[in-house]
């Protein structure tokens, strides 16, 4: 019985064994890191099957909120990603209220 070709290719990883990366992957894989998801081209992927969406881990999850401009301007100019600064300087709030409690 043969199979239809249907364009799509199946990939099974073996986790005890995982592919070794080049140095050429590793470069393009730093710079996919740096992309914004809008600056990724995905036209050359075909449509995933039923519909699926897929997002970043988390995606969604999160909720907006105010800071004080004073407070904002001071983890924005501390460099990229300063939400991550932002949300561990609260957690560590959190952890040592809870432990006075």
């Amino acid at each position: 019985m043969s199979e239809k070709n249907t364009g799509v290719v199946r990939f099974e990883l073996d986790l005890a064994n995982p592919p070794k990366l080049t140095a050429e992957d590793l470069a393009q894989l730093a710079i996919l890191r740096r992309k914004k998801d809008e600056e990724i081209d995905f036209s050359d992927m075909p449509p995933s099957p039923g519909g699926t969406v897929w997002t970043r881990p988390g995606a969604g999850l999160s909720r907006r909120v105010t800071l004080d401009a004073d407070v904002s301007a001071f983890f924005r100019d501390s460099g990229d990603e300063y939400e991550s600064r932002v949300n561990a300087a609260l957690r560590e709030h959190i952890e040592a209220h809870r432990k006075s409690a």
